[in-house]
């Protein structure tokens, strides 16, 4: 995903936003399983990113709705994020 590669440049800020723009499309779509998945790679960016208040917010939200809509796998990830 090209918002992981900036991430990985040190291009955070930019990887945040073509993520925070993904997350409203996927919303706007009801896609579900690409909107969490695209919030999960949001969370991860943010903690990688030093905005670890933000990561965790999301993380641990998506942890819980993940779980609650049946995509357990999504929800260990958030999970096993937010215990690094």
């Amino acid at each position: 995903m090209r918002a992981q590669v900036q991430a990985g440049l040190g291009k955070s800020a930019e990887a945040e936003a073509g993520l925070q723009a993904i997350v409203r499309e996927t919303e706007k779509m009801r896609d579900v399983p690409w909107q969490l998945q695209s919030r999960l790679i949001l969370g991860e960016t943010e903690m990688k990113s030093g905005h670890t208040s933000d990561g965790r917010r999301c993380l641990g939200a998506l942890e819980g709705e993940a779980a609650s809509k049946g995509f357990f796998r999504i929800s260990r990830k958030a999970h096993d994020a937010l215990m690094r």
